[in-house]
């Protein structure tokens, strides 16, 4: 996340009377030491312009001969104005975490949501088996944020990277140095100038923190008053074992405020009555008369934190003062993982920071646009000049070949032609042998005595008009027609109905076509002939049609005309349908 800054981070305590500033480095493996600073500020300064003027001095020279801008800045709030709490939650889906937390900080903080800057983090990992999810949250009101970047700012000209709370950076720096034990419950005291930190921790985990109002201050104070003296003396007196029957009423009060704070966590643990050990962390923590108070009234082990354990550091940087584990923790934020990382930082200075990492990007993209535009230009203008001499080229050659057009298009209409020619010639290979089989059949079906004197599509002219081809689905039963017939002397007059005929014209006889048996509603594809033909009577007329209508090949066969010739032979025409299909 910020490696565009180095491989270096800068902690920095800001406590209500000093400042503790701890730099590191990360090389390979290890986390080297590289400045440790520490500076008072003015006590019981009520001028608020003062008071922050001193602060921005002191901040000032803490970073005199750093260079500050190539490093990871982390500041650090104190536990007293900050919210922190390890919620359990109902196993929900990871998108909806920031969700119900932010319904959790609102339901135990008293400011509306929009006031406070907050953050969270797993600590345990969302599972389907989970029945409960552990969250990590801290809140701090915004406006104190914002305040104490403004006072960063205004002093170095630099907002901090991170802001962290001083009960989370303490609990990785015990993490770190592997100072707790993986089981059992501890407490961990953080004494500060006015307030104290208690942390319960339950194994590796913080399970629990409360900021209580009573501090180094309170104990100063009152040796201030029972002996007269100023901070300086007050403060010798207490840090040289000289003081404790001055404050052990206040220690007293603070042993209180542990038992009532380890009562209600206790209590909500099952099978657990009390702690371990309390590690002490801070100025008062190098005070022995303090580690023996807390022994008699907890009869537990009291630990000195020793910050140093897992970083690189040469004994004479650090001295004998262990003021600095809450730095150590801030300054590793930018170095190693840790086991919780929540940035208080609001969102406008965050994203703004994260627009300046994105920035060289930015201007090396507004760099490398055009530089990618004037070459995609050039060569999308060369692949157009070699597209066009390919064309001119094509073109030429095209030249060469356009006095053959026309010759191609006549060729194409006459090979048009053949194609068409083909086509009827094949229609007529297909239907020879329905025509070789109609006319073997016509043949057969042919007595001696009736001469056949044309077959074809049409008829000849008779004086009625020209009867042309017809192809058509001929139906079950065709009704039949009026039938008319002239009287002829001598001859049979079988299945004829006798009709006078028309005046002027010759006699002639029609007969009436017999019906096609088949099936009821059924339509039959057919092709009609006509067959002209002589017979000598009117009776082997009939015998004729009667023996065609039994070929298989005919659907029907009807009488379209019949007339005496001058012989006495009759000659007729007859239509007949042809089965197709």
């Amino acid at each position: 996340m910020f490696a565009t800054k180095g491989k270096t981070c800068i902690g920095i305590d800001l406590s209500a009377d000093r400042i503790n500033l701890v730099r590191l480095e990360k090389r390979g493996k290890d986390i080297v030491l590289l400045d440790v600073r520490s500076r008072i500020l003015p006590r019981d300064v009520k001028d608020k312009e003062e008071r922050e003027a001193a602060f921005r001095e002191a901040l000032a020279r803490s970073l005199e001969g750093i260079d500050y801008r190539k490093s990871i800045l982390v500041a650090g709030l104190g536990g007293q104005i900050a919210f922190v709490r390890r919620l359990r939650l109902p196993p929900v889906p990871q998108a909806k975490v920031r969700q119900i937390v932010g319904y959790e900080v609102q339901q135990q903080i008293p400011f509306p949501l929009k006031e406070v800057v907050w953050g969270y983090q797993l600590a345990s990992p969302i599972e389907k088996e989970t029945k409960s999810l552990e969250v990590m949250m801290a809140a701090v009101k915004q406006e104190m944020v914002e305040g104490i970047v403004d006072q960063i700012k205004a002093s170095i000209r630099l907002e901090p990277d991170i802001v962290d709370v001083s009960v989370l950076s303490l609990h990785n720096c015990l993490v770190f140095n592997n100072l707790l034990p993986e089981a059992g419950i501890n407490i961990v005291l953080s004494v500060e100038w006015n307030f104290t930190d208690i942390m319960i921790e339950n194994g590796q985990a913080l399970a629990f923190t409360r900021s209580i109002p009573i501090g180094e201050r309170n104990m100063l104070r009152e040796i201030m008053r029972e002996t007269g003296a100023d901070y300086q003396e007050a403060e010798n007196l207490l840090f040289s074992g000289k003081g404790e029957e001055w404050v052990r009423g206040i220690w007293e009060d603070l042993a209180t405020e542990i038992k009532r704070t380890m009562n209600y966590y206790l209590s909500q643990v099952e099978k657990v009555t009390t702690f371990e050990r309390i590690f002490l962390s801070g100025r008062l923590s190098t005070l022995k008369s303090f580690h023996k108070f807390l022994y008699d009234s907890f009869k537990s082990e009291v630990i000195e934190v020793n910050p140093w354990v897992n970083l690189k550091v040469e004994p004479s940087q650090i001295g004998e003062d262990s003021l600095y584990s809450v730095s150590i923790g801030l300054a590793l934020r930018g170095l190693v993982s840790l086991p919780v990382e929540i940035n208080l930082l609001p969102p406008v200075i965050t994203g703004k920071k994260s627009l300046q990492r994105k920035m060289p990007y930015f201007v090396l993209s507004s760099i490398l646009i055009p530089i990618v535009g004037v070459t995609f230009s050039t060569f999308a203008y060369q692949d157009y000049t070699i597209t066009r001499l390919k064309l001119q080229r094509v073109e030429a050659i095209m030249e060469e070949f356009k006095p053959y057009l026309p010759e191609i298009e006549k060729l194409k209409k006459e090979r048009g032609n053949l194609e068409n020619r083909l086509t009827e010639v094949k229609k007529i290979l297909a239907k020879r042998t329905f025509w070789s089989d109609l006319l073997r059949e016509i043949s057969h079906l042919t007595p001696s005595d009736i001469y056949i004197l044309s077959l074809g599509k049409t008829t000849q002219s008779t004086g009625e008009g020209e009867i042309t081809m017809e192809r058509r689905a001929i139906p079950e039963r065709e009704k039949a027609p009026v039938v008319r017939k002239r009287a002829l002397p001598g001859e049979e007059r079988r299945n004829l109905s006798p009709v006078p005929s028309s005046r002027g014209r010759r006699a002639e006889t029609t007969f009436p076509p017999s019906p096609i048996r088949r099936g009821r509603g059924r339509k039959v594809s057919g092709e009609t002939l006509y067959l002209r033909g002589r017979a000598k009577s009117f009776p082997r007329v009939d015998e004729y049609i009667t023996r065609l209508k039994a070929s298989p090949l005919f659907i029907d066969v009807v009488l379209e005309n019949v007339q005496r010739g001058e012989g006495g032979e009759v000659e007729f025409t007859l239509r007949v349908y042809v089965k197709t299909s």
